[in-house]
């Protein structure tokens, strides 16, 4: 079976190897925990040695002026050296901050400066060869009228730099343009700033850079779209500045109303990778991430990256030498509390976009900024904490900035190439494509929407309605076969194609128009196995404890966990449990899909056996549904209960039946 080994390395340093991706791991290292201030805006590089530069921001409740602070970490974790403060004037606001490191240990941070009163802003930059300072702080852009901000760097392997930054006074009409500026290893200027987008005029905004060893770089930015609708944008660049050809649409259409928040990063290969945030008119945001060839084409499809129907954000995005992608994000509560119940997640993904897990980190239930750097083979991700007291957050407590490490040990994939309407398993071995027909006569291709190396779901007629679960498990060590298991929650008639891509064999299985859809435990589906099977190790960590709200909120929506999903507007909570023959027992690990589904595990991360989605049908017959389809024949304990009622519902499958099918249609009459 293929895997993917885990190791978070606690307190920044020894690695202690995990199974598949555990979620909801404890903070295992406190980069900063200060009682007496704030400290937020963490980002994060690995120099070429493997060593770790952490900038933020401090300031104190009752001072907003803060500073910018750096600390840098050998390649084992531990400090060299304790923090700096970077910014040299203390008279204005220092926020904002970024880092970007090269060769050796040198290093550059950019940051941008409000003025007290909030009239203007600028942006600075200082460079660092380890734990000396080799400038005073930089005058970025040469225009200073206005608000320059947001300012993005990333840098080469000689330790030459590249700055981006959004700025408002250049445009007649106050809107903002993107700007860049190049310079030196010692942060001398190499020439004057440059506008990057073009054409000019229709309000660029959030700018990211991502820069190659060999000086050449690509921007990205925000904006909205002529015609209406809204777009993610690049331009690449030569090494000497000189522009690769005009801008190009990365991401968004006409009918996409908010579209923004980019992340890039540089591919060994000359490609890059990208992550950004799609927001829908009901306030929902999903992140997205793709692929680019170095002339800016795309590579593969589209990925979803977080769950349908949630407030996600803040993407941001590393690729290790290897090809292997992270992409982190933060995660709120969908109901009407904001910002608190808010989560950091990573998600993982090998150079064909195949995920290979995802990590949840909880702390306090209120993280932001998460942010990713890679090493080969590891990924480093730091976020910021705080704790609330009163609804809604009305008085935060002082925050942390945590960090864990995570290696990646992933066999090599196989030849398959997903694609939006076919998912790749099992080493991207096996092929999954599903059709379908319903009773009136509409039919279609399934939508593929990969889960882990081994399994995906596919949805019909809406991306938040998933109707099919699939895995194609390695069983060489059982019984010399492949197997496909798949479980459904629709009753319409279904195609299911499974093509061995080694070597051309294909199985079909159908579903009969108007039947649940029966389970599928074929253990005899494929012969041809060959090579070692690679095997999970037992976890070497407990997941975290679920999540402790302050006892003065009064809670009225189901707030997620490890072990159960907040599904229906957070208004239905769904936990398992499970028991074998030889009587082991433990409780299903829950993993949220869309507002309204998700997945559960019940012995390791990459092996799923039951999906749930609760529905609203009150406007068909009064009552909410819920549906349940299995890919296990062990004893199961389902259990959902409305949070605003009280009330639940328990659905059992004996121990050694195949789960059967839930179709609750009056599940819970209740409707308001």
């Amino acid at each position: 079976m293929r895997s993917l080994l885990l190791s978070c390395l606690l307190g920044l340093g020894a690695a202690a190897a995990l199974a598949q991706p555990v979620s909801e791991a404890p903070p295992s290292a406190v980069v900063l925990n200060d009682q007496d201030n704030f400290v937020s805006a963490p980002d994060v590089a690995f120099d070429t040695q493997g060593n770790q530069v952490v900038v933020w921001r401090r300031f104190h409740l009752d001072d907003r002026d803060g500073d910018v602070l750096v600390r840098r970490y050998d390649a084992a974790g531990a400090p060299l050296g304790p923090e700096t403060q970077v910014n040299v004037d203390e008279a204005d606001d220092h926020n904002s901050p970024r880092v970007a490191a090269g060769s050796q240990s040198r290093f550059v941070v950019v940051w941008t400066r409000t003025a007290p009163d909030g009239s203007d802003t600028g942006v600075l930059a200082r460079v660092w060869d380890g734990g000396h300072s080799q400038s005073g702080e930089i005058q970025v852009p040469t225009f200073t009228s206005g608000r320059q901000q947001d300012a993005n760097v990333g840098m080469d392997a000689g330790g030459g730099f590249v700055v981006v930054w959004e700025s408002n006074g250049q445009e007649p009409d106050g809107k903002f343009g993107i700007f860049a500026r190049r310079f030196s290893a010692a942060g001398t200027p190499l020439g004057p700033e440059f506008r990057v987008d073009v054409p000019a005029g229709r309000n660029a905004r959030i700018p990211r850079v991502a820069v190659w060893p060999d000086g050449r770089f690509v921007v990205l930015w925000s904006r909205g779209l002529s015609e209406g609708g809204a777009g993610v944008f690049a331009r690449l660049f030569t090494a000497s500045g000189d522009p690769s050809g005009g801008e190009i649409l990365l991401a968004g259409d006409t009918a996409t109303p908010f579209l923004q928040v980019p992340a890039a990063a540089a591919r060994a290969e000359g490609g890059f990778a990208a992550a950004w945030q799609v927001c829908r008119d009901e306030g929902t945001c999903v992140i997205r991430s793709r692929s680019f060839g170095p002339a800016g084409q795309p590579l593969g499809v589209e990925l979803p990256v977080s769950p349908a129907g949630q407030r996600s954000s803040s993407p941001d995005v590393a690729v290790d030498a290897r090809g292997d992608s992270a992409v982190t994000w933060r995660q709120c509560l969908s109901g009407p509390v904001q910002f608190t119940n808010c989560t950091a997640h990573a998600r993982f993904f090998d150079p064909q976009g195949i995920p290979l897990g995802t990590v949840s980190l909880r702390w306090n239930n209120n993280l932001l900024a998460p942010v990713v750097a890679a090493h080969q083979p590891d990924f480093l991700l730091i976020w910021e904490a705080f704790s609330c007291i009163g609804v809604g957050c009305g008085v935060p407590r002082p925050t942390g900035i945590y960090g864990e490490r995570y290696r990646l040990d992933v066999p090599p994939s196989g030849d398959c190439v997903p694609t939006e309407e076919a998912l790749c398993l099992n080493r991207s071995r096996f092929q999954v494509e599903a059709s379908y027909r319903a009773a009136d006569g509409t039919s279609g291709t399934a939508q593929a929407i990969p889960l882990t190396a081994d399994s995906g779901y596919f949805w019909f007629f809406g991306e938040e309605n998933l109707e099919l679960l699939v895995k194609v498990i390695d069983g060489c060590a059982q019984n010399d076969r492949f197997w496909v298991f798949t479980g459904g929650l629709t009753n319409v008639e279904v195609d299911l194609k499974v093509t061995d891509t080694e070597t051309g064999a294909v199985k079909t299985y159908l579903n009969p128009q108007g039947r649940s859809f029966q389970p599928i435990q074929d253990t005899a589906a494929f012969q041809g196995c060959t090579g070692a099977d690679f095997a999970l190790p037992a976890p070497a960590l407990s997941p975290a404890a679920a999540a402790v709200w302050e006892p003065d909120i009064v809670n009225i929506f189901c707030i997620g966990s490890s072990d159960f999903l907040c599904v229906n507007d957070s208004h239905f909570a769904v936990d398992v449990s499970w028991r074998t023959p030889d009587g082991a027992m433990g409780r299903g690990r829950a993993l949220q899909l869309t507002a309204d589904s998700g997945v559960f595990w019940f012995f390791q991360p990459d092996n799923l056996e039951l999906v749930v989605k609760v529905l609203d049908g009150c406007a068909v017959n009064g009552s909410h549904w819920v549906f349940a389809a299995g890919l296990t024949n062990v004893e199961v304990e389902l259990r959902v209960e409305d949070i605003r009622t009280g009330q639940q519902k328990v659905y059992r499958n004996p121990q050694g039946r195949s789960f059967q099918p839930i179709q609750d249609t009056r599940a819970f009459p209740n409707c308001p």
